[in-house]
């Protein structure tokens, strides 16, 4: 087993790299599939590290071994900077001169051994997720059919990450494993009363809307340069162990982040499938087309813009929702209870942090911002949310499936 290094230090240094991967999800504006993906490989590889080392179950690679002499901290370092800088290449002489100024203090040998070590594991997680179809592409033409989705206005733009329910899950069995039912369909009165609250919220002039709807809408945008809406879920995350600073062990702090993003990264190829398989078109042009879904209880509106420009892909279900719904069911499976008091944080409201006192709370929040915004139904919430506590739920079941129990 490996000397303990200083707990508190290596927890630090965990929150350190996420906060500097989500730095660079923000300035490359990556997608919020890819940056889920991303992030499970990260902090899955710092889990198994740091767990080999305690000679406890991994989650993504195999058994580790060779840790002896290895300094914790000094390994988060290490693996954070090999893997932060794959996944952004432009940003490594950065990082590798971060890694370096937490390193110097070691003794060489102690040194080597530790980031030996880190090359070891980050090169096993990366092996395990070689060819998992992330960097595939796919096609995707969109049909100009009632209820169908298409290009969106105001910038009209192209399917993103079409591919993305082809991506192997990392724990689910499959994409569609969890596929909810299909949306309302257009004749139905819950498809109108939808469709008229998303009409009189969402908005660009909306004056039903109120100024703290607005807010909501406008907090939990995490659309392109922002740290998406996994990414999120990892600043709610580090806020909390930032705040209860000694109170957890470094392997929980791991063991955490480990499981959420792998809840949110499978929960992200699972809403894609859904969306890419109902081709639900998005509220603009129901409402803009309500004369011809043969529905006559919506109302036309041929000019009518959401408040949020609408993201380029299908609607149903809503992503956001989905990605909250399994960040919300993870952590409140990992720390044993839903009610907790935390703030989530945005660095575009420095100012004005959101608080909660359960997990579920702020998902639902984040769920309901994309009616405020005019982008999603209120029935793409929900069945949203339902997807993403199903996948946080099988993961925290099945996670360690292959290995003795966590």
């Amino acid at each position: 087993m490996a000397p303990a290094a200083n707990a508190a230090e290596t927890g630090k240094a965990i929150l350190f790299w996420n906060d500097q991967f989500l730095q660079a999800v923000r300035e490359s504006a990556t997608a919020p599939g890819l940056a889920s993906r991303n992030l499970a490989i990260l902090h899955c590889a710092l889990y198994d590290g740091l767990a080999g080392l305690e000679e406890k179950p991994p989650l993504l690679v195999e058994t580790m071994s060779g840790g002896n002499g290895v300094n914790e901290e000094a390994f988060v370092h290490s693996a954070s900077s090999l893997l932060i800088s794959v996944f952004y290449p432009s940003r490594r002489g950065l990082l590798e001169r971060k890694a370096k100024e937490h390193l110097e203090a070691l003794r060489p040998e102690r040194r080597e051994r530790s980031t030996a070590y880190a090359r070891k594991v980050a090169a096993m997680a990366l092996e395990q997720r070689k060819g998992d179809g992330a960097a595939n592409t796919l096609t995707y033409i969109p049909r100009d059919e009632i209820g169908k989705w298409r290009r969106t206005p105001p910038a009209y733009r192209p399917p993103e990450l079409s591919h993305w329910y082809h991506v192997e899950p990392f724990v689910l069995p499959s994409a569609d494993a969890f596929r909810p039912e299909p949306a309302p369909p257009l004749s139905s009165s819950a498809y109108a009363q939808a469709v008229e609250e998303v009409r009189r919220l969402g908005g660009i002039e909306s004056t039903e809307r109120t100024e703290a709807q607005t807010h909501i809408a406008e907090y939990w945008s995490c659309f392109s340069y922002t740290s998406t809406p996994a990414g999120h879920w990892n600043q709610i995350l580090c806020g909390i162990f930032a705040e209860a600073a000694g109170q957890y062990d470094t392997l929980f702090i791991a063991r955490a982040f480990a499981l959420m993003n792998l809840a949110t990264a499978d929960a992200g190829i699972a809403s894609w499938d859904c969306k890419y398989h109902y081709e639900f078109w998005r509220p603009v042009h129901a409402i803009r087309l309500a004369d011809e879904d043969g529905n006559a209880a919506t109302t036309t509106d041929a000019e009518w813009l959401s408040y949020l420009e609408s993201p380029p892909h299908p609607e149903y279900v809503s992503g956001h929702s989905t990605f909250s719904g399994a960040g919300a069911r993870m952590l409140a499976l990992v720390f044993g209870t839903d009610k907790m008091e935390f703030s989530a944080r945005n660095e575009s409201f420095p100012d004005r942090p959101r608080r909660f006192t359960s997990f579920w709370d702020c998902a639902e929040e984040c769920g309901r911002s994309r009616i405020y915004g005019g982008i999603h139904y209120e029935f793409s919430n929900r069945a949203g949310l339902e997807l993403g506590r199903q996948v946080a739920d099988y993961v925290f079941a099945n996670a360690f499936s292959r290995n003795e129990s966590s």
